[in-house]
């Protein structure tokens, strides 16, 4: 097992390196204030069995978690997700993935809608042709906290006795974000947890010791074969480089080093934050009336600052993306996007849509067996010249055209439907020659980053801090249960379809009867000679032309 500790302080207050006790034993870190991130590699021998079972049939595995509330990111750790739990994955050509959905909803969630995942996961909109990086399947679900997987981890992972493991696992709850990504070629699960702030009240059972608003590190010295790493960095101002961020302050490797030992390193990063001279925030709303065709409405309060950012390249190409992700309940259908029409873009402010992925069936209903859902990504107009000269407090909206499948029948007459909020960026072009190695803090596979270029960098916005949640919840017209009952409402329909139908055949009868009784059968001419089919006219009437004779039984 490896384990990195790393914590980055705003650098506001200085931090004293010789509060931190470095023993042959144990580190110590009594108290900081600082963003916390904590991850650990695992081998494949090091898991719990009913995990080993899935991860060898698997090609590619990688869960990503972003929660519902808004939280501040903060360098090196500036990518942004949907909210909810993601999942990328590649199957082991020949394996089985019958286990996976069962582990997902034993894990995160007893009512996740996952079967397997040829049934509910989608095709990436990124094929792995493209970008061989590319995960072949995606799943998402809404999941408001990780309760569920800290629960689960104390029952499968956790000693009974080990307070320790429970607390560490309980911390797992208070998260901003998590990832779990499995690596086939080296044998290795990677568990990452980030925390933008410490919680407001932590009692380390290591050290028996209590903290308010900042954290405490209490680490055993591990054993020769497992590594432990404490970093306390802070993040410089930007370089001359805009391709790098810049990290200092103190690492320690336990078992190693007696004391903290200064560092200072730059790395190039392909995700980057708005730089705080040119803030671009965004909310999402649905307009009202709802109706069964909401309208998406994604506000930028300041029209004259959403221009590309300062930071980027000098020569970069720089273009605003929107990814939206869509639960099944929720679609866009594919032929009302027209970015073409000039009508379309001048009302809804887009110009082009480069990839919608997943279920878009535009007539089935929400509780037949179906995939999970659908991905958009589009890129928005931005205000022409003469919209700049408008006043600061001037917004610029994006609309979205969505729709509403039906929903199962309910005792009450509507329910409620999440809908995350969008993940919105700059997408700008690099310098050439510039390369992007995996650094340790980069963030991969996120769903919208493998549409691009490996020279591709990210300048995500921030959401508005005055919301709240980070989702939309959508009321959807159902058939009300508690006022007619579904047998009550198949026999009236059987009713009345049969007293249609004989209705019909009351308007139509007097006519057809009518039809009926002036029929008259016809005769046929024909210069055929006798066969024995054929009989002699019949007697007491007049022969008939020459060449005519009357079938038998006609």
């Amino acid at each position: 097992m490896r384990r990195r500790a790393t914590f980055i302080h705003d650098g506001a207050s200085e931090f004293n390196p010789e509060s931190v006790q470095v023993t042959k034993d144990r580190f110590f870190l009594p108290e900081i204030k600082a963003a916390r991130e904590e991850q650990l590699k695992y081998s494949l021998d090091e898991l719990p069995e009913e995990l080993q079972h899935v991860l060898i049939n698997a090609h590619e595995l990688h869960l990503r978690w972003a929660p519902e509330h808004l939280y501040n990111t903060v360098a090196p750790y500036l990518s942004r997700l949907s909210p909810g739990l993601h999942v990328f994955y590649t199957p082991l050509e020949g394996g089985s993935d019958d286990l996976l959905c069962p582990l997902l909803r034993k894990a995160f969630d007893n009512d996740l809608k996952c079967r397997s995942p040829s049934h509910t996961f989608i095709k990436s909109a990124n094929t792995p042709t493209e970008f061989s990086t590319t995960p072949a399947l995606q799943y998402h679900s809404v999941l408001p906290d990780l309760d569920h997987l800290a629960a689960y981890l104390q029952r499968t992972v956790c000693p009974h006795s080990s307070l320790l493991c429970i607390h560490s696992t309980t911390l797992l709850s208070t998260a901003d974000a998590l990832d779990l990504s499995w690596d086939a070629i080296s044998n290795t699960l990677t568990l990452t947890a980030f925390w933008s702030r410490p919680p407001s009240f932590l009692v380390d059972p290591e050290a028996n010791t209590k903290t308010n608003d900042a954290w405490s590190l209490s680490i055993d010295t591990p054993p020769t074969n497992s590594r432990v790493e404490v970093g306390i960095l802070s993040s410089e101002p930007p370089s001359d480089d805009p391709h790098e961020l810049t990290l200092s302050g103190f690492l320690t490797v336990l078992g190693k080093d007696t004391s903290p030992k200064p560092t200072r390193f730059s790395f190039p990063s392909r995700h980057h934050s708005i730089p705080a001279s040119q803030p671009q925030t965004y909310t999402a709303t649905i307009t009202e009336p709802q109706g069964l065709h909401p309208t998406l409405r994604i506000s930028f309060p300041n029209a004259t600052a959403l221009t590309p950012p300062s930071t980027a390249p000098p020569d970069a190409q720089c273009a605003l993306q929107i990814h939206l992700t869509l639960p099944s309940p929720i679609f866009v259908d594919p032929y009302a996007l027209k970015p073409s029409d000039p009508n379309f873009v001048a009302s809804h402010h887009i110009t082009a849509v480069h990839a919608l992925a997943g279920y878009t069936d535009l007539e089935a209903p929400a509780y037949l067996p179906s995939p999970w859902g659908s991905t958009l990504l589009l890129t928005p107009s931005l205000p022409s010249t003469d919209n700049l000269h408008q006043p600061a407090e001037a917004t610029w909206d994006v609309t979205i055209p969505l729709h509403l499948r039906y929903l199962p029948p309910s005792p009450q007459s509507h329910l409620p439907t999440t809908l995350p909020w969008p993940t919105i960026y700059w997408a700008c072009t690099a310098d050439s020659g510039t390369k992007f190695p995996i650094n340790p803090f980069d963030r991969i596979h996120l769903g919208y980053d493998g549409a691009y270029g490996p020279r591709t960098m990210f300048y995500h916005l921030t959401p508005s801090n005055n919301s709240t949640r980070l989702t939309e919840t959508l009321q959807v017209p159902v058939y009300d249960t508690s006022r007619l009952s579904p047998y009550t409402v198949e026999v009236v329909t059987l009713l009345c379809i049969v007293a249609g139908f004989a209705w019909v055949l009351v308007k139509l009868w007097p006519a057809l009867w009518k039809e009926l009784q002036a029929y008259v059968p016809e005769t046929v001419l024909t210069d055929k000679p006798m066969t024995k089919e054929w009989e002699e006219p019949v007697k007491g009437g007049p022969p008939p032309p020459a060449g005519v004779r009357r079938r038998v039984g006609g």
